[in-house]
């Protein structure tokens, strides 16, 4: 009796991870969306363009309302990215095209260049 308990065990754990994890079996076809509220999209509605060139990020500062979506556009001759830290999205280091982030939840976002030295902030509001 006990062996037949033990084996349903793993069964019943695994079960359990599924449905913790949201496995749906599909694949799914959003992207996971970072704790902090910033989510990838691509083809949205833009909002607000900031211009990414070299050691630059213009405007530095920007201010959006909630589910509002920024396009960063790269125009430089350098590679750049656009980076929010640990679990968020990043953009590839790239010289050229576009990256789109929308931003859930309010607060203020800090963002970083991994291959400069220069930041930018986004401030969402309700």
């Amino acid at each position: 009796m006990t062996l037949v308990r033990m084996h349903r065990v793993p069964a019943f754990a695994a079960l359990l991870l599924l449905i913790a994890c949201g496995g749906n079996g599909g694949g799914g076809t959003q992207p996971p969306q970072c704790v902090s509220g910033i989510q990838e999209v691509t083809g949205a509605p833009v909002t607000t363009v900031v211009t990414v060139g070299d050691n630059f990020f213009d405007p530095p500062s920007v201010t959006v309302a909630v589910n509002d979506v920024i396009t960063w556009t790269w125009t430089g001759t350098q590679n750049h990215t656009a980076t929010f830290g640990t679990g968020c999205p990043t953009s590839p280091a790239q010289i050229s095209g576009t990256y789109q982030l929308k931003f859930t939840t309010t607060g203020s976002f800090n963002y970083f260049c991994k291959v400069q030295a220069h930041n930018g902030t986004v401030t969402v509001t309700p």
